[in-house]
């Protein structure tokens, strides 16, 4: 048998092989050895066709048959000729399986991208940390204060800045109603940066139960461009005035807002939570630059193929998120071209990321062991507050060991290859978390 291997690009090989006549007529010979055992034809038993009959009945089967296996045989000797694995369906063509000839075919394969790592070593990696500050912690407890506010009528007095108001409201323009605008008991914070200006300067000052008609001229950058700067007449009406009453920062608000007794130890918490979250943030943009410097010291191409099927697997798994939230990118004024743009990009960076770990994990020896999935398991199990053999039910029914077996060696040769690198800490003023 004749293999000759070229190279169509680093990553795409095409193989062509040529199979001699008489490899072919021994092939042939079992193909039509079968049909024999299991060939019916009128007036002869099953198995008692005579072997021309068989041949001249089903010689477009045997044809066929034959020319299967000769390539699939073939194929496979040629991957392991030249140590090829490819990646994806390879692509057959130009087969050819004449009359006493040489049974001939070509088959295209993608290859996953050899990467030769340099010394990690002699990286410089800058980490970027935060140290929580206590305004940080001051802004979360706001955020408590306003979750557990409540809210009282307010008597004797007209409309503020920062009450809510209940009320009915309607615009019109030039006597016609102003689509889209109008609500009945609707409650809005009287605020000037979440307000028309008119409106705002309207309601202000308004009492429960009045109403009051006035013509306002909105903003130029009014988001309906049929009514930007268009002159309106407003036409509301107060049903009711609430105010907000924040709660005091004390211990009682702690017990209110959390498991905790006293304020100190809420605050001590969410320190804890901060410094956890800027300290993984940090750690995850450590990663990125990383990466981003081994794949700009070991630039390789991506099988296009490949490449293909990654987008498309990126973009099913941003559909399926979006519609467990009720959402489409249709709804988001997502465009599709800019969409897959970005599911390319993202498919990109996930496929170098694979082949540049595997590269180093190889080198290494790294691997992710059954104690290193048990371990895992544990910490999950204890974390959700559930017995062990529970979660790992759970995995294995939804198919997540795979993920889980994937995040761990990821997380395995990350820590690997940052221990070998170079890494100096620098503070940030600002924090660098999401």
């Amino acid at each position: 048998m004749k293999i000759e291997l070229a190279e169509i690009r680093p990553c795409v090989k095409r193989i062509t092989v040529e199979v001699p006549n008489q490899d072919v007529s021994v092939e042939r010979a079992a193909v039509v050895s079968e049909y024999l055992k299991h060939a019916e034809a009128p007036g002869f038993r099953k198995g008692k066709v005579p072997k021309g009959m068989v041949e001249k009945l089903f010689s477009s089967k045997i044809k066929n048959e034959t020319g299967q296996r000769i390539i699939e045989k073939a194929y496979r000797s040629a991957l392991e000729t030249h140590k090829l694995r490819p990646v994806g369906d390879p692509m057959f063509e130009d087969v050819r399986m004449d009359d006493n000839q040489p049974f001939s075919f070509a088959v295209t394969v993608e290859l996953f991208p050899e990467v030769t790592l340099g010394d990690i070593s002699g990286l410089t990696l800058t980490r970027k940390l935060h140290k929580v500050t206590d305004a940080e912690i001051d802004r979360v407890l706001e955020r408590s204060r306003e979750s557990a506010a409540r809210m009282e009528p307010v008597e004797g007095r007209g409309v503020q800045d920062g009450d809510f108001a209940i009320i009915d409201y309607a615009a019109e323009r030039d006597g016609q109603p102003v689509p889209h605008f109008n609500g009945v008991n609707r409650q809005v914070l009287v605020s000037k940066e979440g307000m028309l200006e008119g409106l705002y300067n309207g309601i202000l000052g308004m009492n429960k139960g009045e109403g009051k008609e006035f013509e306002s001229e909105l903003p130029k950058d009014f988001p309906d461009p049929e009514l930007a700067g268009a002159k309106v007449v407003f036409k509301i009406k107060v049903n009711e005035i609430k105010q907000k009453i924040m709660p005091p920062l004390d211990d009682q608000l702690a017990k209110e807002v959390s498991q905790f007794d006293t304020l100190d130890e809420l605050k001590a918490d969410i320190r804890q939570a901060l410094e956890k979250r800027y300290a993984e943030s940090s750690e995850e943009t450590l990663r990125i630059s990383l990466m981003e410097k081994l794949v700009e010291m070991n630039p390789f191409e991506l099988p296009p193929r490949l490449l293909e099927r990654q987008t498309r697997a990126v973009r099913e798994r941003v559909e399926r998120r979006l519609q467990s939230q009720g959402l489409s990118m249709a709804e988001l004024q997502m465009d599709n071209e800019s969409a897959m743009e970005r599911h390319k990009e993202d498919a990109v960076w996930l496929l170098k990321e694979q082949a540049v770990l595997g590269a180093y994990a190889n080198g290494a020896g790294i691997e992710v062991t059954d104690d290193d999935i048990d371990d895992e398991i544990q910490r999950m199990a204890q974390m959700m507050g559930q017995p062990y053999e529970d979660v790992q039910r759970q995995l294995m029914q939804s198919g997540g060991i795979d993920g889980l077996i994937n995040h761990l060696f990821k997380d395995k040769a990350y820590k690997s290859m940052l221990e070998k690198a170079k890494i100096e800490d620098k503070f940030e003023e600002e924090p660098n978390a999401k």
